[in-house]
């Protein structure tokens, strides 16, 4: 029951008591009875009016709190003629109005934003309050390689993904870079925002290997250029030098003449070896681009064996091939190829050193070609992990760190995908074809 008819009751009750004393007392009233009962009648018609106009504005705003409820905030209020009223559906109209607009512009905004979502680069990941998956867009899925269900409502260490984990050991407002074994540098930054007076952390990844590549190549390159002009001048001038020392051994008797020669021997073989290294790091920086021939994985892998085989049989090693005779041919620059699987070999046979297996596979999985280098000699520790693929890193002490950049660099040119990764058992170099080189379709 609405106040106004509360008041309606109140008020016919109070009238219809007075009209029943008025009966009662009609004999001694005589005729102002009637004037009494026109009275009455005239104070009901009074009193519902005042009820009906007071009650408007607590009506009109029970309609506009109906109004707001339901969010149809297009409503709008029509003019009472009545000043107080028509001031009071005034203010509401506008408020309305601003209500409008602004729900527009937060969907218009929020519609960006769900676009953005979409299509940025970026990768985004936003947790709720406890700390759980909340929001992935679709570069976040990419770079986790997990889709939004298998992710939504997981917190990030229990995520089975190196990257997940990764994030989960991010401070709070740190930014970090991150090496994929694929060779992907990504960097990441974790941050919070405040939802509903609650904080809330988000991830942001964005993915620079590009520019980290080229910034590293620009200055190795020029590095290496410095250097192998130096050495190279340098070298030249002092076997020169030595070469002509030689001719005075004659001079020399006994024992000193052999030491005299021996001396001079070994420097020059050193100065020929520092030439030598200088040149590998020369071509480091001078990758031709690749003449692509048809070329079968078989007659890819068969040299390597051929260069590895007595070394391998040397030290124990059982060198393993496993080559689909059934693959198609590919596009590729077979030298190139080359340079890549001996390092990759080399870098497997320094791992064994001794007693260990070394396998080479090739096989076709769907619409691409899958060639593997792998050994069981011990993985990759966390530090080797962090800096995959970075130029004159190593681990190993007498190492230049730049078989795996020289790879790189020409796996990219050929646009093959790849990856290296290790547990504590055994590293495994992954080397993918996609189909469009088979058979020479480039």
């Amino acid at each position: 029951m609405t106040s106004k008819i509360r008041f309606l009751l109140y008020l016919s009750l109070i009238h219809l008591v007075v009209i029943a004393a008025l009966i009662v007392f009609r004999r001694e009233l005589g005729w102002w009875f009637f004037v009494a009962e026109a009275g009455v009648i005239i104070s009901f018609v009074v009193g519902a009016r005042l009820i009906d106009r007071s009650m408007k504005p607590l009506e009109f705003i029970q309609a506009f709190s109906d109004v707001i409820h339901t969010g149809e905030f297009n409503a709008r209020y029509r003019y009472t003629g009545q000043k107080d009223m028509d001031r009071l559906v005034d203010v509401y109209n506008t408020m309305l109005s601003r209500l409008q607009q602004e729900r527009l512009a937060l969907g218009e905004q929020r519609g960006f934003l769900e676009r953005f979502l979409q299509v940025t680069p970026i990768g985004i990941v936003i947790l709720n309050f406890d700390q759980q998956v909340h929001l992935v867009n679709p570069g976040a899925e990419a770079f986790l390689s997990l889709p939004l269900a298998g992710l939504k409502g997981h917190q990030l260490n229990q995520i089975d993904a190196p990257l997940a984990m990764h994030l989960s050991e991010l401070a709070l407002w740190q930014s970090e870079l991150w090496n994929g074994s694929s060779g992907q540098r990504l960097r990441c930054h974790h941050g919070e925002f405040n939802d509903r007076g609650f904080l809330r952390s988000y991830y942001l990844i964005e993915d620079v290997t590009q520019e980290l590549q080229q910034s590293e190549r620009d200055a190795y390159e020029k590095l290496i250029r410095m250097v192998s002009h130096e050495v190279n001048n340098t070298v030249a001038a002092t076997n020169s030098l030595l070469q002509s020392c030689q001719h005075y051994a004659s001079d020399l008797s006994g024992g000193d003449k052999q030491d005299f020669i021996g001396a001079i021997d070994v420097l020059i073989t050193r100065n020929r070896h520092l030439n030598e290294f200088t040149h590998r790091l020369a071509d480091i920086a001078r990758i031709p681009e690749p003449d692509k021939q048809l070329v079968k994985l078989h007659d890819l892998v068969e040299p390597i064996v051929t260069i590895f085989r007595p070394a391998c049989t040397e030290n124990n090693i059982e060198l393993k091939v496993y080559i689909d005779k059934q693959l198609p041919a590919v596009s590729l620059d077979q030298s190139l190829l080359e340079q890549v699987l001996i390092n990759i070999v080399k870098n497997a046979l320094e791992a064994l050193s001794k007693d260990g297996i070394i396998a080479i596979l090739a096989k076709r999985e769907k619409h691409q070609i899958k060639l593997t280098v792998k050994d069981n000699g011990g993985g990759l520790d966390k530090e080797a992990k962090d800096h995959l693929f970075q130029p004159f890193y190593t681990s190993k002490p007498t190492g230049q760190g730049l078989g795996l950049t020289l790879a790189k660099d020409i796996l990219n040119l050929h646009e093959f995908s790849y990856r290296l990764d290790g547990n504590s058992q055994e590293t495994q170099f992954d080397i993918t074809i996609p189909s469009r080189f088979f058979n020479g379709v480039d």
